[in-house]
C-alpha cells in the first residue's frame, strides 16, 4: 500500500503495478463498497481496468503503479495508469475464436483473453470513457444502481 485517502464518498488508492496487486485492488474495492448493490459489477470493472493498466502500460514496468479511485456518489470507478505509446481502446473481439489446445498454452491464453476486457466494462457500465495521453490514461466507468437513490 503506497497511499490511501478517503473523503466523504470518494476513496483513492495507489497499487504497485503487478498482477498480484490487481487482486489486492479488487479486495480493497470490495471492502470499500460493502453494501453497495452494484459492488460485484464494480469489482469486475476494477479487475479488468487494473489488469489492462498492468499489462498494456508503463504501470506494469519495474516500479510502476496504477491508481484506483471510487466515487460512491455516482458509483464511478477510475483506474489511472502511467501511460503508453498507444491509447486504450475497445478492440474488435472475436468471441467465437476457437482455442487450439495442442498449441503453445501461453499464446492461446493471450488470444483467448485479449480484447475482451473493455467489452465487459462496456456491457456492465451505464457509461464509460478514456482520457489522458502517453504520460497517463484514466479509464472510467459509471454504473446506475439497481435501487434508485442507493450507492
Amino acid at each position: 500500500m503506497l497511499m490511501i485517502a478517503k473523503k466523504r464518498s470518494i476513496a483513492e488508492k495507489r497499487f504497485l503495478g503487478t498482477l498480484e496487486n490487481v487482486g489486492e485492488a479488487r479486495r480493497w474495492a470490495d471492502g470499500y463498497l460493502a453494501g453497495c448493490p452494484v459492488a460485484a459489477d464494480i469489482e469486475l470493472i476494477v479487475t479488468e481496468l487494473a489488469s489492462n493498466a498492468v499489462r498494456h502500460s508503463r504501470s506494469g514496468e519495474d516500479g510502476g503503479t496504477f491508481t484506483v479511485r471510487l466515487d460512491t456518489n455516482i458509483v464511478r470507478v477510475e483506474v489511472t495508469d502511467l501511460g503508453s505509446d498507444s491509447e486504450p481502446q475497445l478492440q474488435p473481439a472475436d468471441l467465437t475464436t476457437e482455442i487450439d489446445l495442442d498449441s503453445d498454452p501461453e499464446e492461446e491464453f493471450e488470444l483467448a483473453e485479449s480484447g475482451r476486457g473493455l467489452h465487459l466494462v462496456a456491457s456492465l457500465a451505464t457509461q464509460w470513457g478514456i482520457h489522458g495521453d502517453k504520460t497517463g490514461h484514466t479509464v472510467w466507468a459509471e454504473i446506475t444502481p439497481t435501487t434508485p437513490g442507493t450507492p
